[in-house]
């Protein structure tokens, strides 16, 4: 085997442990969320992965491969919108957008965090009961951002954002 065919099988292994890490942190990501959405019993028409490195286009649809990038520090980051109102549909509504990062550990575990946020919660799986404990800090994050003395909310109709985890 001559170097040059050396390096291009480091370049094709390199790859394939690329996207293997990719798709099993975004399968993850993917039943996270959907636990996460489940476990909120938020309708299924109120939550959507949203891109977080760019403006989420009008009339498309995310899949988590489409809302997920890979940040500067080696992890995925994965938007997600989970719209709320004070009654159904009734404007204004506002969309919590939700930066949720993801990364693979060599113990083949996930780290998961929101972002800004210092608390890392190790979960094995989908299906690991630590997961829960995740939802939870979610949820009291955004009860306290919406707890806080003084908010700006806008008057009248339309849709507003709100970023837990930014």
């Amino acid at each position: 085997m001559t170097k040059y065919s050396e390096f291009c099988k480091a370049f094709a292994d390199g790859r394939k442990r690329y996207f293997d890490h990719r798709d099993a942190c975004l399968w993850f990501a993917d039943a996270l969320v959907a636990g996460m959405i489940d476990y909120f019993q938020v309708p299924a028409d109120h939550a959507a992965y949203r891109p977080l490195n760019e403006e989420p286009k009008e009339r498309t649809t995310y899949t988590v491969h489409g809302a997920a990038h890979l940040g500067e520090d080696a992890a995925w980051h994965v938007g997600v919108g989970i719209r709320v109102e004070e009654a159904p549909n009734v404007e204004p509504d506002e969309v919590i957008v939700l930066h949720i990062i993801i990364a693979r550990r060599p113990s083949g575990t996930f780290s998961v965090k929101l972002e800004s946020y210092d608390e890392d919660f190790e979960v094995r799986g989908p299906e690991d009961e630590a997961r829960i404990a995740f939802y939870d800090f979610v949820s009291e994050k955004i009860h306290e951002d919406y707890g806080k003395t003084v908010q700006w909310f806008k008057e009248g109709v339309g849709q507003t954002k709100r970023r837990i985890g930014f």
